[in-house]
């Protein structure tokens, strides 16, 4: 059975994107995580965003981008979240080192931000369903 998990790709109102400092992948990443068992997608990347970065959202607000289908045994859904830029903090100390709205793509990605990415220069954006 595959693995499901969400990554939330949120911009602020300057169109700068909020990355996250993973500190055990050592690389910048978007907010998101596991989909946990009786959970929508959608309800995922809520509970994820507002557990690593205290962005509260609601699953309306989120919009389906597609998903980034890793091998062989992970499968990772993709949103969108336009917000008002505001300060963001680490809520999940140990996890992430800081988060930081960012105007470039940082050269050291981690998880879906790195395949998310990759395919953005492929010109593939995303599988979609």
């Amino acid at each position: 059975m595959r693995k499901c998990s969400v990554a939330v790709i949120v911009h602020g109102t300057a169109n700068q994107v909020l990355f996250g400092y993973h500190i055990a992948r050592d690389g910048w990443e978007f907010p998101g995580g596991s989909v946990d068992d009786g959970e929508t997608i959608r309800e995922a990347a809520c509970r994820e965003l507002k557990e690593e970065t205290g962005i509260e959202a609601r699953p309306g607000q989120l919009h389906y981008e597609g998903y980034v289908d890793g091998e062989p045994d992970w499968l990772c859904s993709v949103f969108r979240l336009r917000i008002e830029t505001r300060p963001v903090s680490v809520q999940e100390e140990g996890k992430h080192l800081e988060w930081q709205w960012l105007y470039y793509v940082p050269s050291c990605l981690t998880g879906a931000a790195g395949l998310v990415i990759e395919d953005l220069l492929k010109g593939e954006l995303f599988c979609r369903s």
